[in-house]
């Protein structure tokens, strides 16, 4: 069996859902092949997104006015800073089978 190539990228943002309980696993393999993957957002789990509205809504947010509250700003240049610093990004997603065919 050859031996696996080194990535040439250094580093490996993981584009996900918070609900895909995929997404650690995925970066988990990708780091044991070489690559420095960050996945570090899933960790503040499925129903954060949902929280975060429910807030903003008891707050009396409409969403646009939410989306420019300190929270939103603060998560928004989280991920930017990460995905200016990586190489390159990979999204997990399910696919699923409904009558219409894969989607």
């Amino acid at each position: 069996m050859t031996k696996p190539r080194k990535p040439t990228c250094k580093t490996i943002y993981i584009i996900g859902s918070m609900r895909n309980p995929e997404v650690p696993g995925v970066a988990k393999a990708l780091r044991e092949i070489g690559w420095d993957a960050y996945d570090d957002w899933h960790s503040s789990g499925p129903e954060s997104d949902d929280r975060w509205q429910a807030y903003e809504k008891q707050r009396g947010r409409t969403y646009r006015e939410a989306l420019a509250g300190y929270h939103a700003q603060n998560v928004f240049e989280l991920d930017k800073r990460h995905l200016d610093r990586c190489d390159a990004a990979v999204l997990v997603t399910r696919l699923g089978i409904h009558p219409g065919g894969v989607r």
